[in-house]
């Protein structure tokens, strides 16, 4: 346990390291959300990492499938296949589940960014965070945080881990905090529960949370940065040489 759990550490460490060029040059724009301050969050909020790998055992849930496979010695060529072929599949589906949660609410924008196809600075930089946004965020928010509340509400009120409704009521909390916190991106000031229900990202993270709950840590991290890095290219194309990416959604 404690081999996988430095493993998954170093995982959401490397992918945090990828986040900070992009999320500089957003915090650059908003003055009032200084950069210390979304790094020590980030930092801290590594901690639900054990926490979650902890609990894990107990719930009788299997995490990361692919990860235990190759810690045994045993293959993983055959199970990595499924896995890509899930993260494919995935991407319409947070794409669509993104805008529409987006607009169906027409909450104001989680985070606002220009993206210009011509410049190749701006477009690396969001291709950089987008690598190491599933990595980090997966492995903080999903196997973290979400295997945590799937166990405290075992274990406060007394549900069936295994349950669909346990597994639901979990997901969309989960989705909820990774909405919120998303809103330190924002030009929006205080950040506000209230705004953070739901947005784009609320959306997206259900999915998400819905792919690690069903294939594992691995099509989850795999999902999320399929998506992060098809999604500027996508909007660009269909929005012309500049657009405003609103959460992980657009609005020409």
């Amino acid at each position: 346990m404690a081999q996988k759990t430095l493993f998954v550490l170093s995982v959401a460490v490397v992918g945090f390291v990828l986040e900070i060029p992009f999320v500089t040059e957003v915090i650059r724009k908003i003055p009032h959300r200084p950069l210390r301050q979304w790094i020590l969050l980030s930092l801290v909020s590594l901690l639900l990492i054990p926490a979650g790998m902890a609990v894990i055992q107990t719930l009788g849930f299997t995490a990361t499938p692919l990860l235990d496979a190759y810690l045994l010695g045993k293959t993983t060529r055959v199970e990595l296949w499924p896995i890509v072929r899930v993260a494919l599949i995935s991407v319409p589906i947070v794409f669509l589940a993104s805008i529409l949660a987006g607009e169906l609410f027409r909450k104001p924008p989680s985070i606002a960014v220009t993206a210009d196809p011509t410049n190749l600075k701006s477009l690396m930089l969001m291709q950089l965070g987008a690598i190491g946004a599933g990595p980090y965020e997966e492995s903080v928010y999903r196997l973290g945080l979400l295997t945590c509340i799937v166990w405290l509400l075992a274990r406060g009120l007394h549900l069936d881990p295994a349950a669909a409704m346990t597994f639901r009521l979990a997901n969309l909390m989960q989705a909820i905090c990774f909405s919120f916190l998303h809103q330190f991106l924002a030009p929006r000031q205080p950040l506000s529960f209230k705004m953070a229900i739901p947005t784009a990202h609320t959306g997206a993270a259900l999915v998400f949370g819905y792919f690690y709950w069903t294939y594992g840590w691995e099509a989850a991290v795999l999902s999320h940065v399929f998506f992060d890095t098809a999604a500027p290219i996508i909007m660009a194309l269909i929005g012309g040489s500049r657009i405003v990416l609103s959460n992980l959604g657009a609005r020409i």
